[in-house]
């Protein structure tokens, strides 16, 4: 009526090479577009911790507090760009003379391709929420995105860029650093 002998899970057998592999990774360019993207999270997730911590214990002014609010706009377009310009640094710029420095110098750039991705994404949020409300025209809204993305990329690397670019170039070296190791 009831077994007898107790049940047996059948584990898969993972081998070495596949068991920590991620998808997609076999294709050139795209492992450095992750390694970039996994910064730029970690990038985020360090600067709003720290600000947040600056703005609960009042050791910055409420200035600190605007910046921590527009950079919320930042993060969802910098990180979808940070992959993208990882992925295309790693495939075409890259160079198997030096994988460490090379590494680096592609993740300083990748960290600056993600800012101005975020700048984009902030750039033209409050003028298309303007348009779309009908308060601004069309060519208002665009000379508005024009206007707001060297303001808005100087922000960007006054604000968070001590921190990105280090970050990225760092996460770029330590990406090839884990290709040759593994």
């Amino acid at each position: 009526m009831f077994p007898t002998e107790p049940l047996r899970v059948r584990r898969p057998a993972h081998r070495r090479d596949e068991s920590a592999r991620v998808p997609f990774t076999a294709r050139q360019g795209v492992g450095g577009g992750i390694a970039m993207a996994v910064t730029a999270i970690l990038a985020a997730f360090l600067w709003f911790g720290g600000t947040f911590l600056l703005v609960a214990t009042r050791t910055v002014s409420h200035t600190v507090g605007f910046v921590f609010i527009s950079a919320l706009f930042y993060v969802p377009f910098a990180i979808p760009s940070a992959f993208v310009g990882g992925t295309l640094c790693w495939r075409y710029a890259y160079s198997d003379a030096n994988p460490a420095r090379s590494g680096a110098f592609l993740g300083a750039i990748t960290s600056i391709f993600g800012l101005l991705g975020g700048t984009l994404g902030a750039a033209l949020f409050n003028p298309i929420l303007t348009l779309a409300q009908g308060e601004m025209g069309l060519l208002e809204a665009a000379i508005a995105v024009i206007v707001r993305i060297p303001r808005g990329f100087g922000m960007a690397l006054v604000a968070a860029g001590w921190l990105v670019i280090p970050l990225g170039l760092f996460g770029g070296w330590y990406y090839e650093r884990t290709k040759r190791t593994a």
